[in-house]
């Protein structure tokens, strides 16, 4: 039987500089998709008049949620749900597989047989807690 331990080493033996790249690449793309193309921010911000999505603000209240909603107008936030958001949905599973190929082959070069490997779940947990915060 396989412990959870040398599960994840498997796992992480597995990454190769070539799935790295690949996962590099894919975590460009859906960069760029959401920041830079027409149905990403870069088009919210045009359709919005300038109203950039939530994500970037810290510590606001409902009241300020509730009045960034009305300035962003029906149009943009039809936007918002419609490009925005499924966007955001596929973007921390590409910063996930990112970071984790690449914190892999790192861990690979250590050679260390210490929980270290452990470093490797912080991208999934990360992609969940965005996931969480998107919702």
């Amino acid at each position: 039987f396989f412990t959870k331990e040398i599960l994840m080493i498997k796992i992480i033996e597995k990454v190769t500089v070539k799935k790295s790249i690949i996962a590099t690449l894919i975590f460009f793309v859906m960069l760029w998709l959401i920041d830079y193309s027409p149905i990403g921010i870069a088009g919210l911000l045009k359709v919005s008049n300038g109203v950039n999505i939530l994500d970037f603000e810290t510590r606001y209240t409902a009241d300020f949620a509730y009045s960034w909603l009305d300035s962003m107008g029906q149009a943009g936030r039809t936007f918002h749900l419609t490009g925005v958001m499924p966007l955001d949905i596929l973007f921390p599973p590409s910063f996930m597989l990112f970071m984790f190929c690449w914190l892999s082959l790192l861990l690979q070069k250590t050679k260390s047989n210490s929980k270290f490997f452990l470093i490797a779940l912080l991208p999934p947990v990360y992609m969940l807690l965005d996931w969480t915060e998107n919702i």
